[in-house]
């Protein structure tokens, strides 16, 4: 059986997915195209079925890519688990009248539950059971309330086929709503008022400085921490001793030893690279970012930079992509489906493969500079955010076309629910285990390769105008050029075992930054975008990384 997870934005079909499944989960995109799908097993007794979360939607008549794939897979689903916003009843429902003329089985999940009764508002389950037609079960995602039950009506869903015109849906909407639901009156609690700060500019715009500081410190402390005393000490004590024993009585002193355990041995940096450099700084930044996810503060934060992003060319939902390029720049990408229009696309795709650091390449810049100096870190950070802006106001004023007005649906702020947050985290970090780590594994074994044949010397010679003139770093550094076309937090990596000056580190970081972004996001780009656009944004990306590190090294040469 596949049972489908259908219903509008925010509405908590994720946290009901997470629910239903184990943490088996895969995401996969929908076949030509990309727009991604989660899928996820449901066993409960003699029920086992595959379930899964549609893109949200507002309606069957899709406007964007993401409701057109929904249209789709209603047509390949058994049933449909239709979630609801209890707290907004009357706009959910449209959706809801739209799935019942498409003849397939359905059960609604009246979500929110807990919601709708602090709000003051009472629906009268069985009356709306009555007039749909189908099984209605009130749900509490977060906590699990109704879980069971939701499950157990899976087998009595059905439909109730009925052709409306858009009026005539409007109108039953409005009697069933006027039959079912009651509204009380009731003051804003204090977590409403909480609510409220985060969207009045005067409120919400420290606020949102004092949550990126807050996350800021937060990916840098927890990470460090995990850096220092836990990962490092485990694998320099532990794991990289027996290694190099194994290896130095087995393989005889030479090339082949020391591809494995020498400079850029691959049994050395190939595992401590990612899973002691990277991997505390993603886990860090994956686990601050679920948190704000489940919580309900990015819509808040979407809304407050809206009149800001309204200068660079696209609107404050375009937060939601730049947060995930922060995370991962395919995932970034992918994401811009959200957006109303192409433009916007294309101007925050550009500005994510220019200035936008993955989490991965965040850790090893962490890693490169937190050490040697704070103030150097940040200062690498406001560069990108300033170019950031600059940038997306030039292209603003290149590319034809305006800004969409923006609207977006705030969710209450909810506790994040453990489980939910830890199996988003777990996702994350187990696509970069299978999906990373060997990319940087073969990116470490071409480096020990250059390195220990001599070829890295004869690069470093024909690189020497642009390493050593322009940007001023020695000539071996001209290897994280090279592996940088591999992963974005190779170019960063390559940089910790040379002697490098404060002004050289920081130079390194902002090239490695804007350089050109990792092998997979090329086919992405040219699929989403186009090859003549994704071969565009790679190459002003290593014009814009030269540029800007150039520029530094004058001035740090003139300066310090």
């Amino acid at each position: 059986m596949k049972i489908l997870l259908m219903g509008n934005p925010n509405v908590g079909k994720s946290v009901l997915f997470s629910r239903l499944t184990g943490v088996n989960v895969v995401a996969s995109n929908y076949p030509g195209t990309t727009v991604e799908l989660k899928r996820g097993a449901l066993k409960f007794g003699s029920l086992s079925a595959e379930i899964i979360d549609v893109p949200g939607s507002y309606t069957l008549d899709p406007t964007n890519k993401a409701e057109e794939v929904a249209v789709e897979m209603v047509k390949e689903g058994d049933v449909v688990i239709n979630v609801i916003d209890a707290t907004h009843l009357e706009r959910n429902l449209h959706l809801t009248l739209e799935l019942l003329e498409q003849e397939v089985p359905m059960v609604v999940a009246l979500n929110l539950w807990d919601e709708a009764r602090h709000k003051g508002v009472t629906i009268d389950v069985k009356r709306l059971e009555e007039l749909l037609g189908v099984p209605v079960v009130p749900t509490v995602s977060v906590t699990g309330e109704g879980i069971k039950e939701l499950i157990l009506q899976i087998p009595e869903a059905r439909s109730q086929p009925h052709q409306r015109t858009g009026d005539e849906k409007w109108t039953e909407i409005g009697n069933i709503v006027r039959h079912v639901q009651t509204l009380t009156h009731r003051h804003h609690t204090f977590r409403e008022r909480i609510e409220d700060t985060a969207i009045r500019p005067s409120t919400g715009i420290p606020l949102a400085i004092v949550v990126a500081l807050l996350t800021f410190g937060a990916v840098v402390g927890i990470g460090m921490g995990l850096r220092t005393f836990v990962l490092l000490p485990f694998f320099e004590n532990l794991v990289f001793p027996p290694i190099r024993h194994a290896v130095t009585a087995v393989i005889p002193e030479g090339f082949i030893r020391e591809i494995l355990i020498g400079h850029f041995g691959v049994l050395i940096d190939g595992i401590g690279w990612p899973l002691a450099l990277v991997l505390p700084y993603l886990l860090a930044f994956y686990l601050v970012l679920a948190i704000l996810e489940d919580s309900g503060y990015l819509p808040r934060l979407a809304c407050m930079l809206d009149t800001l992003f309204h200068k660079i060319g696209v609107h404050g939902g375009a937060v939601i992509p730049f947060l995930l390029g922060f995370g991962c720049t395919v995932s970034g990408i992918l994401s811009t489906r959200i957006l109303d229009t192409r433009r916007e696309g294309i101007i925050v795709v550009a500005l994510m493969c220019m200035a936008i650091p993955c989490a991965a390449q965040t850790g090893a810049i962490i890693a490169l500079l937190a050490e040697k100096s704070i103030v150097a870190l940040v200062f690498v950070y406001l560069i990108a955010f300033l170019f950031i802006f600059i940038a997306g106001m030039a292209l603003n004023k290149m590319l034809p076309g305006s800004t969409p007005s923006f609207l977006m649906e705030i969710p209450p702020y909810r506790l994040p629910n453990t489980t939910s947050v830890a199996k988003k985290v777990w996702m994350q970090i187990r696509t970069f285990l299978f999906t990373a780590v060997p990319l940087i594994v073969f990116g470490v074994f071409i480096a020990g390769i250059l390195y220990e044949s001599g070829a890295l010397y004869h690069i470093g010679i024909l690189l020497r105008p642009v390493v050593v003139d322009l940007l001023g770093l020695p000539a071996e550094a001209s290897v994280s050029l090279i592996l940088g076309i591999v992963r974005r937090e190779l170019a960063i990596a390559a940089l910790l075992g040379l002697d490098l000056t404060l002004g050289q580190l920081v130079v390194g970081a902002i090239v490695a930054l804007f350089y050109i972004p990792c092998a997979a996001v090329l086919p992405v780009l040219a699929k989403e975008f186009g090859l003549r656009y994704a071969v565009v944004i790679v190459l002003s990306t290593i014009v814009i990384a030269f540029i800007m590190g150039g520029m530094l090294n004058a001035a740090f040469t003139v300066f310090l």
